[in-house]
C-alpha cells in the first residue's frame, strides 16, 4: 500500500510542468527533458486526542475524547469492547463520550483504569496506534468522596479502621460493628441518697468463723 502511494506520487510529479527556476532549485538540468526534480513524499500528519487520560469518580461523566486523523480520509478504528460500561464510541464524530457506571468490583477494589487501544489507518497505508486511559475511581456511599480518600466508606459511622480491626465490611452500610456491654459493679443506696459499692465476703452462719470452723 505504501509502494502503490508512492508511485502515485512519482506519477503526478513526472506529469507536473517545471520552470527552469524551479528545476534549478531541486537541483536538476533543465536542458534535459529526462532531469526532472525528485519526487517529494510528505508524511501523513499524526493524528492527535484531545483528553486522552482522564480519572473520575464513578458514575460521572467523562470529558468527551476527540480523536482527530492527520488526513480526513485516514480510518480510525476504536477497541470499543475495552471502554467502561456506560461510555461508547460515536465513529461519525471519532468522539468517545458517556458516563462509567462499574457494576463488578471486586472486594477491596478502590480504582480500575480502562487502556482504550485506538488505531489509525493512513492513506499512505502507514498505520498509528495510541491508547487513552480513563481510570474510575469507586465511591462506594456515592458521597462524592472517592474511596481511596474516604475515611468511611460506606457511610455507616463507622471508620473504614474500625470496620477493618472489628472484623466488619466497610464496604457494606449494613455490617457494622456491635457494641458489647460493659460490666457494671453492683451498688446499694449510701447516706444522703447516694451510693456505695457492695463488697462481697464469705457468707458465714451465727455458728461459724470465717474459716468454716465452729466459733468456740
Amino acid at each position: 500500500m505504501v509502494m502503490v502511494y508512492q508511485m502515485l506520487q512519482i506519477q503526478m510529479m513526472m506529469e507536473m510542468e517545471f520552470s527552469d527556476t524551479d528545476e534549478q532549485n531541486a537541483g536538476s538540468d533543465p536542458k534535459n527533458p529526462n532531469s526532472r526534480p525528485a519526487a517529494i513524499i510528505t508524511p501523513v500528519a499524526q493524528p492527535t486526542i484531545s483528553n486522552p487520560t482522564q480519572t473520575l469518580i464513578d458514575e460521572s461523566p467523562i470529558t468527551n475524547i476527540v480523536i482527530t486523523p492527520g488526513d480526513p480520509a485516514s480510518v480510525v478504528t476504536v477497541d470499543t469492547s475495552k471502554l467502561p460500561n456506560g461510555v461508547t464510541y460515536d465513529p461519525t464524530t471519532n468522539t468517545i463520550s458517556g458516563t462509567p457506571d462499574v457494576t463488578d468490583w471486586t472486594p477491596a477494589e478502590e480504582t480500575r483504569t480502562f487502556e482504550i487501544p485506538v488505531t489509525v489507518q493512513n492513506p499512505d497505508g502507514t498505520t498509528v496506534t495510541k491508547n487513552i486511559e480513563i481510570t474510575v475511581q469507586r465511591d462506594t456511599d456515592g458521597d462524592g468522596n472517592p474511596d481511596v480518600t474516604d475515611l468511611d466508606d460506606d457511610g455507616d459511622g463507622y471508620p473504614d479502621t474500625e470496620e477493618a480491626a472489628r472484623g466488619t465490611d466497610p464496604k457494606d452500610a449494613n455490617s457494622k460493628p456491635t457494641s458489647t456491654p460493659q460490666p457494671s459493679t453492683p451498688s446499694t443506696p449510701g447516706v444522703g441518697g447516694g451510693s456505695s459499692t457492695v463488697q462481697k465476703t464469705p457468707q458465714t452462719s451465727d455458728a461459724t468463723n470465717l474459716f468454716g470452723h465452729a466459733a468456740q
